[in-house]
């Protein structure tokens, strides 16, 4: 049997379930009714492509029907179905079945319709543009990441260490610890004048040294440093050389003066070219790191750029989707609403025998006998 019923003014046949109204063995016969109707909607055919979110829905809602007849049976102590409580019961599925039903969506039809179809519509050209965005960037981020590739700097410039310029203040004392010892350090005492002398040839060397080689290892640029050490280690081996020569009293004395002062002043030059050297390559070093930053830089960009086209176009694809599951529903509310129906009065009545069935369980247990 199917009566008709009204929802929101469309006509929909509804299917009768029989109620029970006899004793305990009729109650639990209607319960293996109910059962067996429960296996067959178990074995409908599965739901289609976006009706799994509104089932979702429909379950909470017979879920919570079933509880609401459960509680009530409970609530009462009803031992049996009473047509009261069934009717109550079925009426208030009804409402809630006539509250889940909707007209089928029609934009030409209803102007609510009309404005989401034409967001759809907008949603849909804003996809294209945003799939095209996505590509573009992702092909510019390719660009970008060769170009970063490409502008690696290599590796920074080595520390000089400490050999080179250790034997450059070694070389140094050597060609000036003899003419301080023969015209500065002059005393009754060699040792102490040829100590003297020594340390002093080592300070000089490694002033000139650590002046000249200064700062190269930080900077492609010759510092006010490196020009005073530049400036100091000659003048102190043409200093030297005039001592030297002021010395001499032989044209062999005037050789010997002449090519320490040479070998001085090569050293002094010697260090210098080697800080030119290694300015020039920290120099180039620091332009290829300064290319390479802003290719990185740029690259950071990119990336950030396909994130955002990305996230643009994920965005409208869920707005897309959510269009598409609210339709699906419209129509599953409109075309199923008998379904809703039905199962909202099977859930409702399973929960009422359900109880009655507890509350009989109850009371057999407190008699004491085995069921």
């Amino acid at each position: 049997m199917k009566e008709r019923r009204s929802f929101n003014g469309a006509t929909r046949s509804v299917p009768n379930v029989a109620t029970t109204n006899g004793g305990p063995e009729q109650a639990a016969g209607s319960l293996n009714v109910h059962a067996t109707a429960s296996e067959t909607s178990a074995r409908r055919k599965p739901p289609e492509r976006g009706q799994e979110e509104m089932l979702g829905v429909i379950l909470k809602m017979q879920r919570d029907l079933y509880d609401h007849g459960k509680t009530r049976a409970i609530e009462s102590g009803a031992l049996m179905a009473t047509d009261d409580h069934l009717r109550a019961l079925e009426n208030h599925a009804n409402a809630i079945a006539r509250e889940a039903h909707r007209e089928a969506y029609n934009p030409a039809l209803h102007q609510h319709d009309q404005l989401l179809d034409n967001e759809y519509q907008k949603a849909l050209r804003d996809r294209d543009e945003a799939e095209h965005a996505v590509k573009y960037a992702q092909a510019a981020l390719r660009d970008r990441e060769e170009e970063a590739a490409q502008a690696h700097p290599g590796d920074p410039l080595k520390p000089l260490g400490w050999a080179l310029p250790g034997a450059a203040v070694i070389a140094m004392m050597i060609t000036t610890a003899p003419t301080l010892h023969d015209f500065v350090f002059v005393m009754a005492d060699e040792f102490i004048s040829w100590l003297l002398s020594v340390i002093s040839g080592l300070f000089l060397g490694l002033l000139v040294a650590l002046m000249i080689l200064g700062d190269s290892e930080h900077t492609g640029e010759r510092t006010a440093t490196n020009w005073i050490g530049l400036s100091a280690g000659i003048f102190v081996s043409l200093a030297l050389g005039a001592l030297r020569i002021k010395g001499a009293e032989s044209v062999g004395d005037y050789i010997f003066a002449a090519a320490m002062t040479a070998l001085e002043l090569g050293i002094v030059l010697g260090l210098e070219g080697i800080a030119i050297s290694r300015r020039k390559a920290h120099r180039g070093w620091s332009e290829r790191k300064m290319a390479a930053d802003q290719a990185n830089a740029r690259l950071d960009v990119a990336r950030t750029h396909v994130e955002r086209c990305q996230e643009r176009l994920q965005a409208i694809n869920q707005a897309i989707q959510a269009h598409i599951n609210y339709v699906e529903e419209r129509g599953v509310r409109y075309n199923r609403i008998e379904e809703i129906s039905a199962t909202a009065l099977e859930a409702v009545r399973d929960g009422y025998h359900a109880g009655i069935a507890e509350n009989r369980g109850r009371i057999l247990g407190i008699g004491g006998k085995q069921v």
